[in-house]
């Protein structure tokens, strides 16, 4: 599973799960993608073919709804509820 990771996550933990092997990309790693609205990040995420790693729930469910309604799919997303924000590599 091709992953990327919300810019609320730290780019350490995409650089770690690269090193364990994963097809991980932070929102850090991209241009203007830490900064932008979330319906870019997804359709950043559906080019790359990437699930979306976040805590923001709500936005990404509405958004989920959204494209739904529209007949459109994404690749998935993973849903956290703990951010370590002090973590290091």
């Amino acid at each position: 599973m091709n992953v990327l990771l919300d810019a609320m996550y730290n780019r350490a933990i995409a650089e770690q799960l690269r090193r364990r092997g994963h097809d991980a990309l932070s929102a850090h790693e991209v241009l203007g993608l830490e900064s932008t609205p979330y319906e870019i990040v997804v359709a950043f995420a559906i080019s790359e073919q990437r699930a979306i790693v976040t805590e923001n729930v709500p936005d990404f469910i509405r958004i989920d709804r959204e494209l739904r309604g529209q007949g459109r799919h994404h690749f998935g997303l993973i849903l956290s509820t703990l951010v370590f924000a002090n973590w290091r590599a």
